[in-house]
């Protein structure tokens, strides 16, 4: 029983740690995915995203720094929208454990208790996922492009969240606004 506790607390301590390192990085490679949105509106597909810019937060239920991030996340999402902003924002959850109608029900339970509004994404199923992301703690929050490139990824918990996706986003908008509108650059 000892070494049960000594392992799941090195395994917390491991994971908290992970989601509180703060970094930037661009990655102009991005991978594919289709996802199933939780609300049940149906699937998104990154590709289709194109000519959009594109917030992904990779989290989970268990994950306290993730917890602390997402009524940012949410905020900001509020914020793009009401801005009108070309901008999709997703919480995608992932590394939960157990069958899908579990995982479902978790997450469901979660974000309805917390009254988010953001659109969760269903990524618990794919390691591929992370995986292609280099993705190796959460949260994780990835910002793409207009033209479906990487362009900034943060990884951690931060308070200035909000501020930072602001800035990376309309940083992202302006890098593909033409000079002038009658001679757009694509």
């Amino acid at each position: 029983m000892k070494q049960l506790l000594t392992t799941t607390l090195a395994a917390t301590l491991v994971i908290g740690l992970a989601g509180c390192n703060s970094s930037s990085k661009t990655d102009s490679d991005t991978h594919d995915f289709t996802l199933a949105a939780l609300d049940g509106s149906g699937d998104v597909t990154l590709s289709g995203l194109k000519g959009t810019v594109v917030v992904l937060d990779f989290w989970a239920t268990w994950c306290p720094p993730c917890r602390k991030g997402l009524p940012f996340l949410n905020e900001f999402d509020e914020w793009t929208q009401k801005e009108g902003l070309n901008v999709h924002v997703y919480a995608v959850n992932v590394w939960e454990r157990g069958d899908d109608d579990a995982i479902n029900a978790t997450v469901e339970k979660f974000w309805s208790k917390n009254k988010y509004s953001t659109t969760v994404l269903m990524g618990s199923g794919s390691d591929a996922l992370t995986s292609n992301y280099g993705i190796t703690g959460i949260p994780t929050t990835v910002i793409i492009g207009l033209d479906g490139s990487v362009l900034e990824t943060h990884v951690g918990f931060s308070p200035t969240m909000v501020d930072t996706l602001k800035q990376a986003v309309k940083k992202a908008l302006e890098s593909n606004t033409p000079d002038h509108p009658d001679h757009p650059d694509s």
